[in-house]
């Protein structure tokens, strides 16, 4: 059974994230135990894949855990395969658990999307998704981190995307793409740190330049 850490846990939404290996996966109420439910808890957990997410199930917190706010140093015996096992778990630092990405700061996050497009860094881009992330082009709608920047690298087809604006209304962060002969509206849904939704929409057609 993987070992982890649970990154956040929202009461409200009935989700969280746990992350193991560098790798996160969402978490919803029912599959995680109310003791592992606090940032920083080591935890245990199944992988089960649903609408092509990779979700963790069957998530408890790990024997001989504590969470509690205070503590500040996790994994150095408690976390040990043996009993006689010494030094750091690999799993754990002195901070796990802790994100520098985007968190509280949803407009720099899509500055950074913006950039990253704008260069073709589609690797990176990823990384600016939850794992759980939704897209729709048009009709079309796609779901999981994967398949959000596959279908953007088929959207762009070599053009990088070029901003216009950036702007936030009511939570939705919009922003303004010229991409070859087209006018986009991309809107950006954020929690935690990372894009969860994204909406691009055709807005217009460049009018063409005679000679």
């Amino acid at each position: 059974m993987p070992r982890g850490v649970v990154l956040w846990f929202d009461a409200v939404s009935g989700e969280g994230r746990i992350r193991r290996d560098g790798r996160e996966y969402p978490v919803a109420a029912r599959d995680i135990e109310p003791a592992a439910r606090l940032p920083r808890a080591r935890v245990h957990f199944d992988i089960r894949r649903e609408d092509g997410v990779k979700r963790a199930v069957s998530v408890t917190l790990r024997r001989g855990a504590r969470v509690s706010p205070r503590q500040h140093r996790f994994g150095d015996l408690a976390g040990a395969h043996h009993p006689d096992e010494k030094g750091h778990h690999p799993l754990s630092d002195n901070h796990p658990g802790l994100d520098p990405s985007y968190e509280g700061h949803p407009v720099d996050l899509i500055r950074e999307w913006v950039r990253l497009a704008n260069i073709g860094e589609l690797s990176t881009l990823a990384l600016l998704y939850a794992p759980e992330a939704r897209l729709q082009v048009g009709s079309e709608r796609v779901m999981g981190r994967s398949d959000v920047v596959e279908r953007l690298s088929r959207l762009f087809a070599g053009d990088h995307p070029q901003a216009n604006s950036i702007h936030e209304h009511d939570g939705v962060i919009e922003v303004e793409l010229g991409l070859g002969d087209r006018i986009l509206q991309a809107r950006f849904a954020v929690a935690h740190g990372h894009v969860v939704e994204q909406w691009v929409t055709t807005v217009r057609r460049r009018p063409s330049v005679r000679s």
